[in-house]
């Protein structure tokens, strides 16, 4: 978990904390977000904004503006693309790469890893005869009789 959010919060960081946004708008739809959800609770207030025309808190994780004020003026995803140069994109791949692992911790939790096969039991006894060393028959999961007070070991113990 330590790994996985912090690879998270780092990209976040990197990317001036705006590299997480849910969007699907013509000419702004926000792919990455699809491997940014799989983190879990910190990637979800990005679903929330998009569901309010207003943003909420402090425009914690909302979409960018599309609106330019000019003909030439960029909008504001150009803006954060200038701020940030790569970290901006490096900061989208790490968020993404954290909530990938974070589908294989998934995986391996509920069906353990792959091309594992579940334990089986113990070899049963066969009860066949083998050869000894010594050239005599021995049952190979023989287990002694138990011995009463006073009986010798090579005596018979239902004597």
């Amino acid at each position: 978990m330590v790994c996985i959010v912090g690879t998270f919060l780092f990209g976040w960081d990197l990317g001036g904390q705006k590299v997480v946004y849910a969007s699907w708008r013509s000419g702004d739809r926000r792919w990455p977000y699809l491997c940014q959800f799989w983190v879990g609770i910190p990637a979800w207030p990005a679903l929330v904004q998009t569901a309010f025309d207003q943003p909420l808190g402090d425009g914690f994780m909302r979409p960018p503006s599309l609106a330019r004020t000019g003909n030439d003026a960029p909008h504001e995803l150009d803006m954060w693309h200038q701020q940030y140069h790569s970290r901006f994109e490096m900061g989208t791949v790490f968020t993404m790469i954290a909530g990938l692992l974070n589908i294989l911790v998934i995986f391996d939790a509920a069906a353990g890893p792959v091309g594992s096969s579940p334990l089986s039991s113990p070899p049963q006894p066969s009860g066949k005869k083998r050869k000894g060393s010594r050239g005599d028959t021995t049952d190979e999961d023989a287990v002694p009789e138990p011995r009463g007070p006073g009986q010798a070991v090579g005596e018979d113990a239902k004597t």
